[in-house]
Parts: C-alpha cells; structure tokens; sequence
C-alpha cells in the first residue's frame, strides 16, 4: 500500500528557485509573497489484488435519516477499507486479519463479518479467522471464540436476511448455523452432511410466523 503522508512548505523569500536567475525583485509599497502547501488529508491506495467486496445493506424508509452508501473491500494484506460512494472517500482503514481477506457479510449498517484463512499446512488444516468488526469504535472480536485453529478452511459465510443467522460453509467439515445478535452456535451439522458449494437464505413471512430457510447445493448438483 501506497501511502501519502507528506507536508509540502515552499517559501518565496528573495531567494532564487532557478539555477542562474534572479528573482524579480518587489517594487516599492509591495510585500513579499510566501506560499504554502499544507497537508489536509492522507490519501490511501489499494493494495495489489485479489479483493473481496461487498455493499452495506440498503436503504430503505426506516434508516434513511442516517443512511450511507457505504463499500468494504477485504484485501490481500488482511486490512478492510471502507469507501463512502457518495463522496468517493476513504470512511476508514481497519486493519483485522493476518492473512487475505476471503468474504465480507455485513450486519448491520454499522457492522459487518469478515473472515481470512491462513496458508494450508502439512495436513491441509488453516487457521480461520472470523471477525466481527463496528465501525463506529473500530474495534473487532473473533465472532466464534477459541475456534478456527487447525480445521479446514471455511469457503463462505452467508448472513440472513434479517440478520439474525449465519451460516459458516468450510471445504471438508459441516457447516456451522449461529446466532448473529447472540453469537450462539445453534447447530453443527453431522460428520456426514454432504459438501455445500452454494447456498441462499431465504425469508419467508406469515401472518403468525416469520421463518428462515436454508436452500444449498450439494457436491455434484446443478442449478
């Protein structure tokens, strides 16, 4: 990453600023003129890629009073950068993970999961990282605890439409059910549970009941 973080000051004061040729010099009544260039921002660019991204939920009647567009992109190094699309600006810099950013879910509109995994060892075992980042304090936690030490690695991770469940999906494991608001696992699927390659959530609603369902693709399907 490319960072500018630099304090330009150039001052005119009677000295020439090309090799052989005097400046000119102020008549009589005239002040000197000095110029500044002050340093109002940092500017970050992007690392090298690949990157994960993903767009915050969106907006509707209820959080259009504080609404923002804004853009995660997990990237190579392990940090997630943050753009506002309406200005185009950098919203913030977060540094979560040691190694390169896999997927992003957001939360909420201030909050999202990210999750990274490590180099593969001798077994094909990773370290798994899955964060739980909130924007408005920077701070992160590792949503599943102790877990994510040598297992396999996780493929995807995919939120519910009312953000109230996860679902982790590894490469050679069960996938994981948990509650987002309570960070509870619900349910690990059996040793024998057949390999997921895609999934969906889907939210239905009654007059009674609001339920969520679990539509995947196993190994082998086709759409």
């Amino acid at each position: 990453m490319c960072l500018i973080s630099f304090l330009i000051c150039l001052i005119v004061s009677g000295h020439s600023l090309i090799s052989g040729i005097d400046p000119p010099r102020p008549s009589a009544g005239q002040q000197e003129v000095h110029l500044k260039f002050l340093l109002t921002g940092l500017l970050s660019g992007l690392p090298l890629p690949p990157f994960s991204l993903r767009m915050c939920p969106p907006l509707t009647t209820k959080n259009i009073n504080h609404y923002q567009p804004l853009l995660a992109v997990g990237t190579s190094n392990g940090s997630v950068l943050v753009y506002n699309l309406t200005s185009g600006l950098l919203h913030k810099e977060l540094s979560v993970h040691s190694c390169e950013v896999r997927g992003i879910e957001w939360v909420s509109l201030t909050s999202f999961l990210s999750f990274a995994t490590s180099v593969p060892n001798n077994l094909g075992l990773v370290r798994n990282e899955l964060q739980h980042v909130d924007l408005r304090t920077g701070r992160s936690f590792a949503f599943r605890g102790e877990r994510g030490n040598d297992e396999p690695a996780i493929e995807m991770i995919k939120v519910s439409h009312l953000k109230q469940y996860l679902v982790v999906v590894f490469r050679d494991k069960p996938l994981e059910l948990w509650d987002v608001r309570t960070g509870t696992l619900l349910r690990e699927m059996a040793k024998n549970f057949p390999t997921v390659t895609a999934l969906v959530l889907l939210h239905t609603h009654t007059h009674t009941h609001t339920h969520t369902r679990l539509v995947y693709y196993l190994r082998g399907d086709s759409p």
